[in-house]
């Protein structure tokens, strides 16, 4: 596995409504790691992004 980051954010913050969901949210991805989010009844977290995986 290689040290490559494919993903990079910095201090994120989620807003459901008035409602902050998450503040502050660091987090590096590495070329080759897979990584998601799930939510509070466990289903996916993510809406849109990339569809298509690569192996």
């Amino acid at each position: 596995m290689t040290d490559d980051i494919a993903v990079r954010a910095e201090d994120l913050t989620k807003f459901y409504g008035t409602r902050r969901g998450i503040e502050g949210l660091t987090l590096e991805v590495r070329t080759g790691e897979v990584m998601g989010f799930l939510g509070p009844n466990g289903a996916p977290g993510c809406r849109g992004g990339p569809t298509e995986s690569h192996a």
